[in-house]
């Protein structure tokens, strides 16, 4: 399996929203689908640094921006790769500048949406 990981970018407007990409649609793998700005660790690199240093490649994201706030369990894919996500917090304002040959686009989704009726149904 070859590491990789990938930040979770929490947006910590009054409602936090999530970071995402939206990929370039020229890539040959994983064209167009909405993804967490991440990749492959370097030799001897942690899942932190490599998630800072992949969202600074991909999304122009400064890497003492994000505050760390720990890494989730790995997770298998079915392509090969073992991929820890490492949550970080983000406070607005920062400016993002994605690498067209990467990333089409970058988006917030509002958490509130996603977990709404998580809550309602408990």
């Amino acid at each position: 399996m070859t590491p990789a990981a990938v930040l979770v970018p929490l947006v910590l407007h009054p409602e936090p929203t999530v970071l995402l990409t939206l990929r370039s649609a020229d890539l040959k793998a994983h064209a167009g689908q909405v993804s967490f700005p991440g990749g492959r660790l370097e030799e001897g690199e942690t899942p932190v640094a490599a998630a800072l240093r992949e969202a600074e490649e991909e999304i122009g994201l400064h890497t003492g921006l994000p505050e760390i706030v720990g890494e989730l369990p790995p997770l298998l894919t079915g392509t090969g790769f073992i991929i820890t996500p490492v949550v970080a917090l983000l406070r607005p304002p920062f400016s993002l500048n994605p690498h067209p040959g990467e990333v089409a686009e970058t988006f917030e989704y509002p958490l509130v949406e996603r977990f709404a009726g998580l809550v309602a149904q408990s």
